[in-house]
């Protein structure tokens, strides 16, 4: 069964994971639908190299494109739903903790709003 991807929008109708995306080179936007792609077919089952859990609710998608390392924040909803949340350009080893708090953050905005 396919999964519906969401991207998040803020209360003002933008969509910061899209602006990402946007600034990105054509081929980089390429591998990403690639994996957005195998994201909607598979959901949760979709584990490395292309997604892995962060924690108890948030996932990472991951994208390495011309030895650049990407990375797109989710979590899944109900109705089969993946909420992508924030997608940068990783620098270290570690997932930020700046990025993380910023995640929990919109996923709290969103699921305020949708209820």
């Amino acid at each position: 069964m396919v999964w519906k991807i969401e991207f998040y929008k803020t209360s003002m109708g933008n969509s910061p994971l899209q602006e990402f995306l946007d600034n990105l080179p054509g081929d980089v936007k390429e591998d990403m639908a690639a994996v957005l792609t195998l994201l909607k077919e598979r959901g949760t089952d979709l584990l490395l190299p292309h997604a892995k859990p962060v924690d108890k609710k948030i996932w990472e998608l991951r994208i390495n494109s011309k030895n650049m390392i990407h990375r797109i924040l989710y979590f899944a909803h109900k109705n089969r739903t993946m909420v992508l949340l924030h997608g940068f350009t990783k620098k270290t080893q570690k997932l930020p903790h700046k990025e993380i708090e910023l995640v929990y953050k919109r996923m709290g905005d969103y699921l305020r709003r949708v209820k």
